[in-house]
């Protein structure tokens, strides 16, 4: 996980929180975090719909199903710590969001545009590699020492597969604009954002852009 506090002239603070998805100590070390902080609004690189989803999963638990890639990386990770789905990184921020009855929004592509955009990128081409792809993974050897060094590594396996790596580039792409609305619209408030490890960087680097520095 890679954290960092940032304000700017709007006298807007903001707590960047990039976690691993999947791991446990991750979702307990940014509930901590949150409750350091105590935002008064959250932006989470998940859909709406996702967030919504969420929201009735910690009401009211149910059984998810997951695809062949996300068991392979839910096994692989495993060797960092213990792992669950949902990601406990987003868990545990809807969960402070309902307890502490403040707005969570998710930044990332709604279902609809996220549909469309993948029927646009997934050639059969793109299909079958992807599809193929997971007894390359399955056989890959990796050796990284810790679970951040892991996640790029999938993922720069994975973007191997290039309607894969144009559905990242759509999705942080989408996480950015819809941030960068966000606080612009937000004056003088406190706000956590959490988003996936892969994605701090890009967006430490967009909230600079718009005028946040390190407190």
């Amino acid at each position: 996980m890679k954290y960092v506090n940032l304000t700017n002239k709007d006298k807007s603070e903001v707590l960047l929180i990039g976690g691993i998805k999947g791991l446990i100590s991750d979702g307990d070390e940014l509930k901590d975090k949150l409750y350091e902080f105590i935002p008064q609004i959250m932006l989470i690189g998940i859909s709406p719909g996702e967030v919504e989803g969420l929201t009735k999963f910690i009401k009211d638990p149910f059984e998810l199903d997951l695809n062949d890639y996300e068991i392979i990386y839910g096994t692989l990770l495993s060797r960092f710590g213990e792992v669950m789905v949902p990601p406990p990184i987003y868990i545990e921020a809807i969960r402070y969001s309902v307890s502490r009855e403040i707005p969570a929004k998710g930044v990332d592509a709604d279902e609809d545009d996220f549909g469309s955009k993948y029927s646009e990128t997934f050639t059969t081409g793109n299909m079958v590699s992807y599809i193929m792809r997971k007894k390359r993974i399955m056989k890959k050897s990796f050796n990284e020492d810790n679970p951040e060094d892991f996640v790029l590594s999938w993922k720069n396996e994975m973007d191997k597969n290039k309607g894969n790596k144009k559905m990242d580039d759509f999705r942080i792409e989408t996480i950015l604009e819809n941030i960068a609305k966000e606080v612009n619209d937000i004056k003088d408030s406190r706000i956590a954002i959490i988003i996936e490890y892969e994605f701090y960087g890009q967006t430490l680097q967009k909230l600079t852009e718009l005028g946040f520095v390190s407190k």
